[in-house]
């Protein structure tokens, strides 16, 4: 399911990516998807546009759930999710280019570049990271998910090959064949099911007023109909009457 693809292209690189498997009304999936983020970005990055009241609210998590799982510290539900690490320390830990929050990654850069950025690391000992990512070259992002995928190794491939799905041992990425070095906690099919989570969350919390909105949407649209089928049976009473 995961080699179908969307027309978007990766940046700078001409690599057709996989579609994002998300469905943003999946309350379930987002609950899954804000625990990753918690657990495993707000160690270097904040999505502080996005409130915890407003996320247990629209998630369905109660504020006691909200302040077990979700919140480390003495943050307020009012507050956004702001990381623990100071501009200071992320400025002497990343070489001046702090973590960027991540509030409107999604509508920025899509949340299918996203879904495969997650799934594209690999070692590469000569960053300072250790790590290197084949959809966005040499960034400076250590793989925070490595634990959960496992480790990678790229090899180059002469003949290109777009199969996306990283199941086995070993994925193609464009021309860059990843091959697996050692196993995480997870296996293919679930590491790729919790990245859909995560991608899924960010695209939420990007506008978390999407649901609402098309809700709305749906009932102007269904009231207008309405109100035109009334207006056309009045128009036939009244031209009848006439003729």
């Amino acid at each position: 399911m995961f080699a179908l693809f969307s027309p978007a292209i990766a940046a700078g690189g001409g690599i057709a990516l996989p579609k994002a498997p998300i469905d943003d009304s999946d309350t379930e999936s987002l609950q899954r998807g804000a625990a990753l983020f918690v657990n495993y970005c707000m160690g270097c990055h904040s999505a502080r546009h996005m409130s915890y009241g407003r996320l247990a609210e629209d998630l369905q998590i109660s504020p006691q759930q909200l302040r077990e799982h979700l919140i480390f510290g003495d943050a307020g539900l009012g507050e956004g999710m702001i990381s623990a690490m100071s501009p200071e320390e992320a400025k002497a830990w990343f070489n001046d280019a702090p973590p960027p929050d991540l509030s409107l990654v999604a509508r920025v850069r899509g949340v299918d570049w996203i879904y495969a950025y997650l799934r594209a690391f690999y070692r590469d000992d000569s960053r300072p990271s250790g790590w290197n990512n084949a959809i966005f070259e040499n960034a400076s992002m250590p793989h925070a998910l490595a634990e959960l995928q496992g480790v990678f190794a790229r090899v180059e491939d002469e003949n290109e090959n777009e199969n996306n799905n990283s199941g086995g041992d070993g994925y193609a990425i464009g021309k860059i064949q990843l091959k697996r070095i050692s196993e995480g906690g997870m296996s293919a099919p679930e590491y790729d099911a919790a990245v859909a989570d995560l991608s899924g969350f960010l695209f939420y919390i990007a506008e978390p007023s999407r649901r609402e909105r098309l809700r709305v949407g749906y009932l102007v649209m269904a009231g207008l109909i309405l109100t035109l089928v009334a207006c056309y049976f009045l128009y036939r009473e009244y031209w009848r009457d006439i003729s």
